[in-house]
């Protein structure tokens, strides 16, 4: 692997290290400030928040990476002013039906009416964000990628602390934190965009289908993805409480450290290989196999090491009231262990567009978690929501392993006993 490919690595990650560090700082004050219904509370809206940024964004801003090295850059701009009007659009059809929904919905979220509103809001701004995210990402820029994700974090947790604490507000005081540095952020990426030349005053049809296009072939895999994301929550909160809520909430915001790594390492990996894998010779794919192989082994062993660990710290990092939180780490990390090795190979998939069969394994996956937690967490407590969540997980990066195989076969178990590689492939970079 290059010394480029590393020093990306290494960028991305030690963002990633810092981003999350911002909100796992805040644990021990929130843990302290807030009561566990509060603290399910902003957990809730935080979910409304994912699903609502699922159905505006469609996801559509995955497609700039894959498409950036096959464009011309006047195409780019087009396909990215294209994703932005299908975000908008989408926005402005949420919001009408927010507005025109029945009582029972703000009843069934347990969030306010104008708090979801709120997350309406929040998600739009998200995307931009993450739009910006994906074009630094595609130019290799992980320098300013990283700059944007930790002003994200810093200003974002300096708001909350500076509202919660010192404006005496509750978990709105960390919502509107959030809130606000993302406006600040979103605005400035949007600037970003601008100043790069890489906005249109109006994009093309053409762009827009192939936009809207990609996200509705993506969005069951994307509802997939959030019903092993934040079900969990939402069966907890229904049939426990939001008080249980709140607990579960505090051991994921520990246990997601896994997920942090794991996709700071993909992001730095990505991008290399939709550029060279269709050049790839048999060695190079040889090489990048063994890589992968030593991958999982290092994340199943360090979840695991995370999971033990992890409790011990927490006995002194939260609050009294959240102390029942640490029962349920272990689990939870090796469920994003689980969801980290998929990372590594669902990039094969997108590579391939073999999305709409993706949709299904994630679809699929989350329906198994859907039911898991239904079925067992009223019977058995939150460690079955724990225990779903991880086994949905598995389930996730065996299938999509196996679809990847299909759609872009590499010689996952050959090379590993392929003598160590000549050197062909050394021109990838490997």
């Amino acid at each position: 692997m290059n010394r480029n490919l590393l020093g990306a690595a290494a960028t991305y990650s030690a963002a990633n290290v810092l981003v999350a560090a911002f909100p796992l700082l805040l644990v021990p004050i929130l843990t302290r400030l807030l009561s566990p219904h509060d603290y399910g509370v902003l957990a809730l809206f935080m979910a409304a928040a994912a699903f609502l940024a699922t159905v505006i964004g469609l996801g559509v801003q995955g497609l700039v990476p894959i498409q950036y090295h096959r464009l011309e850059r006047a195409d780019i701009a087009q396909l990215i002013t294209a994703c932005l009007a299908v975000a908008g659009t989408s926005l402005i059809g949420v919001t009408l039906l927010l507005v025109l929904a029945p009582p029972w919905l703000t009843d069934t979220a347990r969030v306010p009416l104008r708090w979801l509103l709120v997350a309406s809001a929040f998600a739009a701004m998200q995307f931009v964000i993450a739009l910006r995210l994906s074009v630094l990402q595609a130019q290799n820029r992980s320098g300013r990628y990283a700059a944007l994700q930790v002003a994200q974090a810093v200003l974002g947790a300096a708001l909350s602390i500076a509202l919660i604490v010192l404006a005496g507000m509750a978990w709105q005081g960390r919502v509107a934190g959030l809130v606000a540095a993302s406006a600040l952020l979103a605005a400035t990426a949007f600037v970003g965009l601008r100043h790069d030349g890489l906005l249109v005053a109006r994009a093309e049809a053409r762009f827009i289908r192939m936009a809207a296009r990609y996200g509705l072939t993506l969005l069951p895999h994307a509802f997939g993805g959030l019903a092993l994301a934040i079900s969990d929550q939402v069966v907890v909160a229904a049939l426990l409480g939001t008080d249980a809520a709140g607990l579960f909430a505090v051991a994921l915001s520990i246990a997601v450290a896994i997920q942090v790594v794991t996709i700071a390492l993909n992001r730095a990996w990505a991008p290399w290989l939709y550029e060279h894998l269709p050049t790839l010779d048999e060695a190079a794919k040889h090489r990048v196999v063994r890589l992968t192989w030593a991958y999982f082994a290092i994340v199943a062993v360090g979840s695991v090491a995370f999971g033990l660990l992890a409790p011990a710290v927490m006995a002194w990092l939260v609050g009294p009231a959240f102390a029942p939180s640490g029962d349920y780490v272990l689990v939870l990390a090796i469920g994003f262990g689980f969801g980290g090795m998929y990372f590594a190979v669902t990039n094969y998939v997108f590579h391939a567009g073999a999305t709409a069969r993706l949709a299904t394994v994630t679809a699929t996956a989350g329906a198994i978690n859907v039911a898991l937690s239904t079925l067992l967490v009223g019977r058995y407590g939150l460690a079955a929501a724990g225990y779903g969540f991880a086994v949905a997980q598995a389930l996730l990066f065996l299938g999509t392993w196996r679809l990847a195989h299909r759609v872009c076969p590499m010689p996952w178990f050959t090379a590993l006993r392929v003598p160590k590689a000549t050197a062909a492939g050394q021109d990838h970079g490997l």
